[in-house]
């Protein structure tokens, strides 16, 4: 059996090397719930709230690429933005579109 030492028993030294130690196992079990015992609970919520707010600012910079990049009033079969080297229109989907789709 380990032999510890009582509370009144610690010195300065001894409770920073506890708290140190327990800093590094929370780095190392970030994902562990204290209240279930899992261990796969991570992301943290902040965490994931972080990589929800990602996630939308991500799919709306989507939405306005592909709102730009619609068919052309005049010619439906062409992109309404883009052009060749020659300035003539590029078929729809457009190549921005089609590496959206990840069918470039």
């Amino acid at each position: 059996m380990t032999r510890r030492p009582r509370v009144d028993q610690l010195t300065d030294d001894m409770l920073d090397q506890l708290y140190a130690d327990l800093d590094a196992l929370k780095a190392i079990t970030a994902g562990y719930c204290g209240h279930c015992g899992r261990g796969d609970c991570s992301p943290t919520a902040d965490q994931w709230l972080e990589q929800r707010q990602r996630a939308e600012q991500a799919e709306a910079a989507i939405a306005r690429v592909r709102a730009l990049h619609s068919r052309w009033e005049y010619d439906q079969n062409d992109c309404s933005v883009c052009v060749d080297c020659y300035g003539a229109p590029v078929p729809y989907p457009c190549p921005t579109l089609r590496a959206l789709d990840g069918t470039a």
